[in-house]
């Protein structure tokens, strides 16, 4: 069903898309002003006014530290604190420039004449512009992709450079004028373009080489989107196309009533289309029916997206809808075992994947899906909800919220039969609670009350922490087993058996689900079939760590061994470093440093390249490191100190046992489990205890801290799991600059 919830009377129509930040909506419009509006409640936040001198398109780069950058048209570059509206800084740059990304810790300007500036990203000074593309050619658009810059031409040519010394890696001349560009992030890796005749074609990211061409539409069309294995693409004449990725092949194709210029909006199994005479179309992506239509907004240029089932809508009247989409009814499927082969390098890997009668999980409720392709604070806040092991990906530890100070009290207890060491995770929103023991026992609880939901039995112990999403909760155990549950019923979903035991916590990323096992083996399988995507050996030697993701890189260590960096894509290693990492170490992600715990301490790394940046004789225990934007948080058997980021200098430390419980950052407080003493929680600026509470068993597994720093849920190795409620004793406040950016990149 399309229900329009609430309308919002901006002061003209869309000037460019809509993107996402903190919590938050951003759109420009015509006249060149730029609002903001909160996306749990649908209200308008600020707006500011550009003068109608910032070219519309323009809004780019909204990746960096919570701030916004602007263009318009002679150059001129205005950034905005995302959260307030306030103007952060300001700067001319003289020439007219195209936009702004962000890589390997740097800010680049490319200007439309085809020149590059290495910017410094808090000030913006000093932009010295050099020549890269060849004189004459008027860039439409650019992006990076890994090492990849990709330039496109007006005039169809398309130019990649190797971002670490700009050399020339391919060049291409294509027929007809383009559309914008869009990156097929998959393993086969293509670049995916539609042309002013209607073709559509596919060229390899690595040397350029045309791998298809169809004609699927009679004219223009939009930018290609990507769902699965299939990608999406509308004419201006009104056509919608559906066609596989790796081949060009049609899948199906519906007719709109009026001309479509936007791309079809995407998420989870939602699909919407809207055209120029203000109507909406909620597209199934099976087969291209229309199962609704209706006409929301008034005619003219539209821009919309889609965000946790809500449709953002800002019709060509510049009033601006929020959309309540209905999901489609969830399939039942017939149990059956199938078995395949994936040929990856040429190697045969034979699998089996179990199916049971169970909705398909794109079906499911799927409000806790990473996509890193717009990773931002918004998904960092969402998965720090705790839907994986640290909050998100990058295990940064950091999760949103106002850091009570102190205990109010134990809502509930339940008891496992063996002691637990995965950290206890949510899913379906918050509503379950997923708990596993080492036993082999996984149990979903109400999360408000502790109520059993239901039980699943592994085949041996699960050490690592589930991860949810799309309905499912991914884990493996010590008989080489990796398990998806229904998250609702805890039925199996499917089953795959791997190469070796598996002791990581899983990551979902992208409809991809990650893990590692104890022969050094990295595995990507399909989140909603089980299927290998790809694995990669990156160790002969036992592996026990679970990986953590930043941007487009995984990075996995083994015991007492190098660590790793892959692209996360692919399973391609880009490079290695021998360390002698703890045996149960994780990396720990922020855009400037991987935080790694070694023998001898620990070690901030460059994540492009590995390069040490400092060491440190703290952190030598089992447990990773925590991030806050001012200190990195470590534990050992003596105490948690907090260091600068940049330089590992110690700040301050505390006096405790600590064990395999790494620290949670939320707020003013930091929370970890300890040897003796239970749960413990400290000032994270001073390092002052405020509280504590006393558990049966030592807590080996991490806390899980979720809504808004209200409630910890604590899991002892005796098996017990308790439901603490905090509230506020006095407020706190702290004036430390933020040192690192905890925003991943897009």
């Amino acid at each position: 069903m399309i229900r329009d919830v609430r309308q919002i009377q901006l002061d003209a129509a869309p000037g460019g898309s809509f993107f996402y930040l903190m919590d938050m909506i951003y759109i420009k419009t015509m006249s060149g002003t730029l609002y903001c509006f909160s996306e749990d409640k649908h209200t308008l936040l600020w707006k500011y006014d550009m003068h109608g001198t910032f070219q519309p398109d323009k809004s780019v780069d909204p990746r960096y530290a919570g701030i916004v950058y602007m263009l318009n048209f002679r150059g001129d570059m205005t950034t905005i604190g995302a959260e307030k509206g306030a103007l952060a800084w300001s700067l001319s740059m003289d020439t007219v420039v195209e936009g702004v990304r962000t890589y390997n810790q740097k800010m680049f300007a490319v200007s439309a004449d085809g020149r590059i500036a290495e910017m410094v990203r808090r000030t913006g000074e000093n932009p010295s512009f050099k020549q890269l593309l060849p004189p004459g050619l008027r860039v439409l658009s650019f992006d990076i992709f890994d090492d990849d810059g990709v330039f496109l031409t007006l005039g169809g040519e398309v130019f990649v450079y190797d971002m670490r010394d700009y050399s020339l890696r391919w060049s291409r001349k294509l027929p007809a004028p383009l559309m914008e560009m869009a990156y097929q992030k998959t393993s086969s890796g293509l670049l995916h373009f539609c042309n002013g005749f209607g073709e559509v074609f596919a060229l390899r990211l690595q040397d350029g080489k045309e791998v298809w061409r169809r004609p699927l539409l009679p004219g223009p069309g939009t930018n290609v989107v990507h769902a699965g294995t299939n990608s999406f693409v509308c004419g201006h004449d009104g056509q919608m196309v559906a066609f596989d990725s790796n081949t060009g092949e049609p899948k199906w194709r519906t007719r709109l009533k009026g001309r479509v210029t936007e791309a079809p909006a995407i998420a989870d199994e939602l699909c919407v289309v809207a055209d120029d005479l203000g109507w909406v179309y909620h597209v199934r992506l099976a087969d291209g029916k229309s199962t609704e239509s209706k006409r929301v907004g008034a005619p003219g240029r539209v821009a919309y997206d889609i965000r946790k089932g809500v449709l953002h809508y800002l019709d060509g009247a510049g009033v601006m809808h929020f959309v309540r989409l209905k999901r489609a009814e969830p399939k039942v499927v017939e149990e059956k075992v199938t078995e395949e082969r994936v040929v990856r390098r040429k190697k045969a890997v034979k699998r089996k994947v179990v199916k049971t009668n169970k909705p398909t999980t794109q079906s499911l409720k799927v409000d806790q899906t990473v996509h890193l392709g717009e990773l931002n604070w918004d998904t960092i806040v969402k998965h720090s909800e705790g839907s994986m092991l640290r909050g998100a990906p990058s295990r940064h530890g950091l999760v949103k919220g106002h850091g009570l100070t102190q205990l109010d009290s134990v809502a509930w207890s339940f008891k496992t039969p063996s002691g637990v060491f995965a950290q206890p995770v949510l899913a379906l929103g918050g509503e379950v609670l997923v708990i596993a023991d080492t036993s082999g026992n996984v149990y979903g609880l109400e999360e408000a009350t502790g109520r059993k939901r239901w039980h699943f039995k592994a085949k041996s112990a699960v050490w690592g922490t589930p991860a949810c999403a799309g309905g499912v909760a991914c884990f493996g155990d010590y008989q080489k087993n990796f398990y998806a549950l229904d998250v609702e019923t805890g039925n199996l979903a499917w089953q795959f058996k791997a190469d070796g035991d598996v002791f990581s916590s899983a990551i979902i990323v992208d409809e991809l689900v990650y893990f590692n096992t104890n022969k050094g083996v990295v595995y990507a399988l399909d989140l909603e079939t089980g299927t290998i995507d790809w694995k990669e050996e990156v160790t002969k030697g036992s592996m026990f760590p679970s990986p953590g993701i930043w941007g487009r890189r995984i990075f996995v260590g083994g015991n007492k061994g190098p660590l790793v960096a892959l692209n996360r894509h692919n399973g391609i290693q880009r490079w290695e470093r021998k360390l002698k990492l703890v045996d149960y170490t994780i990396p720990t992600c922020s855009e400037e440093f991987i935080y790694v715990n070694t023998t001898e301490g620990a070690v901030a790394l460059e994540p492009e390249n590995g390069k040490t940046i400092w060491k440190s004789k703290f952190g030598k225990g089992d447990a990773q490191p925590a991030l806050s934007p001012e200190f990195v948080y470590l534990t050992d058997s003596q105490q948690m100190v907090a260091l600068d980021p940049l330089e590992g200098k110690k700040e301050w430390e505390y006096k405790k046992r600590f064990g395999y419980s790494a620290p949670v950052v939320c707020g003013d407080m930091v929370y970890a489990g300890t040897y003796g003493d239970g749960i413990v929680a400290l000032n994270r600026f001073t390092g002052k205890k405020l509280w504590s509470h006393k558990t049966n068993r030592d807590v080996w597994s991490t806390v899980l801290v979720h809504d808004e720093g209200g409630k910890i849920v604590v899991a002892d190795y005796g098996g017990t799991v308790y439901s603490l409620h905090l509230r506020q004793n006095g407020a706190h406040e702290h004036q430390i600059p933020p040192r690192i950016s905890l925003f991943p990149p897009l």
